[in-house]
């Protein structure tokens, strides 16, 4: 039977973990509450304790939910069978007692091991570098020439590394510069302060930018646990100087990580499709030359009351064409089906 209780209850405590995912630490859900105002509740299986955190919004007659950490039991990930039987009583329980009408793509660092039947999702994955299980030497080494060339030579030219809270600003500013060089949406440099101090509470989070001359480079906020640190947020300038200074930032971020017992280092977000000419080629294999292992898995969303979905989904249609915002792209899950719709278009072309 599937309970729902706060993320601060006793119980919800005990199925999360101490060593949890981050996006289901107790601090985290705390900030997110109290930031934007949602209700963030733990969802979890009485009997087997598998559980995981998720919030419901509500925006007038709707009430929207998102899944925010992948299921765990007691910190740690079930096997894929037992995630499968979870999910699919959680949906039966969110649908059967209307807590919310649409459960919306989960953040890209909270990647399911499966797809429950009946809702629309896709392969994703991630890179990840397993910390503890080599020394330092052994990571460095494992990393792609060019990557470990250019960690040495920004080095060598005086490049230097600050982490902490004085380094919150100079961060946003380089993410700011990136989100809208990318045209992506950027949360508030408020969000950031807000995010960083709840965070820094447990010693689970880094702050940290590079500099040459003086002049921030390449800024990276990673919120981590003992379980893993994510790579959640970035930036850089237009052109940074010398060349590897964004690599010297994780390497040290790396290096922080590990000195803390955290026991992966998660890059966050790759495409399975085809990438050939996108600019996730390019970012996947700088992800990759870290000596990063590929981690599969899935990202999925569904609809649990269709009458009230539509319409939702009418009104934002609605108000995109008002905005004159004809072109959007949608989440990762509508990118990736989009894609996959090309690709057989030009297959079949070809037949």
């Amino acid at each position: 039977m599937i309970s729902l209780t706060r993320f601060d209850d006793s119980r919800a405590r005990d199925v999360l973990g101490r060593s949890c995912h981050f996006a289901a630490s107790e601090e985290y859900l705390a900030f997110h509450e109290a930031f934007f105002g949602h209700e963030i509740l733990v969802a979890f299986n009485e009997e087997t304790g598998v559980g995981l955190a998720l919030r419901v919004q509500r925006l007038k007659a709707f009430k929207i939910g998102q899944i925010l950490s992948p299921p765990l039991i007691h910190g740690e990930r079930p096997a894929a069978s037992e995630e499968m039987n979870f999910l699919q009583e959680l949906l039966l329980r969110l649908r059967r007692d209307r807590i919310c009408h649409i459960l919306i793509q989960p953040p890209p660092h909270c990647l399911f091991q499966v797809r429950p039947p009946g809702t629309r999702g896709c392969p994703f994955g991630s890179y990840v570098v397993n910390l503890q299980e080599r020394s330092e030497e052994e990571l460095m080494a494992a990393m792609h020439p060019d990557h470990r060339r250019e960690i040495r030579n920004a080095s060598r030219q005086g490049t230097i590394v600050r982490f902490g809270a004085d380094q919150v600003e100079p961060f946003y500013n380089l993410h700011a510069w990136t989100m809208r060089r990318a045209g992506c949406y950027c949360a508030s440099l408020a969000y950031f302060h807000a995010f960083y101090a709840a965070l820094a509470q447990r010693d689970h989070v880094l702050c940290g930018v590079a500099y040459f001359d003086g002049t921030p480079m390449a800024g990276i906020m990673v919120p981590c646990t003992e379980s893993a640190g994510c790579y959640l947020y970035g930036g850089s300038r237009d052109s940074v100087k010398p060349s590897g200074a964004v690599k010297l930032l994780h390497w040290e971020t790396i290096r922080s990580l590990r000195a803390r017992g955290v026991r992966r280092y998660d890059l966050v977000g790759a495409r399975l499709g085809n990438v050939t000419g996108t600019p996730f080629e390019h970012l996947q294999r700088f992800k990759k030359r870290f000596g990063a292992r590929l981690e599969k898995g899935w990202l999925w969303k569904a609809n649990l009351n269709w009458p009230m979905a539509c319409l939702f989904r009418f009104g934002v249609l609605a108000r995109r064409a008002a905005a004159g915002m004809w072109r959007v792209n949608g989440d990762i899950i509508d990118q990736e089906t989009q894609a996959q719709g090309k690709a057989g278009r030009r297959d079949a072309s070809h037949v």
